[in-house]
């Protein structure tokens, strides 16, 4: 059967070549091998030791058990855990790859993801050691963003501000508190003329349809009547 499948034209070894063939087909389905893998593995497991230090550091993991358990049960300095990421800084510049022209771009945009996840857990580490900074100095060292300040019309030509906590209504002061990513914390104080009042759903819901079951109230913004919860 294998003669008949992997016919070798002149061939005295017909079952050696049917072998050599399949091995090369199995052989070319086998990924190359991950530069990155060892970078990539130890950048998880410093994030998981910088979670013992801050709770909020690590939203969900879904790695193996046993590197939370080994987080857990080691708790490195903070101090300690700079200094591997540095050491893993060094590693990943070092490292040399060579893809396909077709997976250039994909390789370089890991290797910059890399590069900036572990520049972030450091600037985190530092914060957590005591270190200060201003607003923009902080989101560019966490998340490699900064707000723009570029008036624009849509915000009554103020220099651009992006709200960074959901609003929270304080009805005895009748109050708006908030925080933005220009100017910080904010409590805006309403008229008691247009302070919100409670309204069935049916009612409050009449431009923005669905509640959802909760709590309903209705504001006056001139002529517009529109919904919150």
């Amino acid at each position: 059967m294998q003669n008949e499948r992997f016919p070798v034209p002149g061939s005295r070894f017909p079952t050696f070549a049917a072998a050599f063939v399949a091995g090369a087909l199995v052989s070319a389905q086998v990924p190359p091998p991950d530069s990155y893998r060892s970078v990539a593995e130890q950048y998880v497991k410093l994030v998981l030791a910088v979670g013992q230090h801050d709770g909020d550091y690590v939203d969900a993991f879904y790695g193996p058990a046993e590197w939370r358990t080994e987080a857990e049960a080691a708790k490195k300095p903070l101090a300690e855990i700079d200094k591997q990421a540095a050491a893993v800084e060094t590693e990943l510049a070092g490292v040399v790859v060579k893809p396909a022209p077709a997976d250039v771009e994909m390789w370089g945009l890991r290797r910059q993801y890399l590069s900036r996840q572990l520049a972030s857990l450091r600037s985190r580490v530092a914060m957590l050691q005591g270190k200060r900074m201003t607003f923009d100095e902080e989101s560019l060292a966490l998340y490699d963003a900064v707000a723009p300040t570029k008036p624009v019309a849509e915000n009554g030509a103020f220099a651009s501000s992006f709200a960074m906590s959901k609003p929270a209504l304080v009805p005895a002061r009748r109050e708006v508190w908030y925080s933005d990513g220009a100017t910080g914390f904010h409590a805006l104080r309403v008229a008691k003329a247009v302070w919100p009042r409670r309204a069935p759903c049916a009612a409050a819901f009449r431009v923005t349809p669905g509640c959802g079951g909760g709590r309903c109230v209705r504001v006056r913004t001139g002529v517009v009547m529109a919904a919150v919860r």
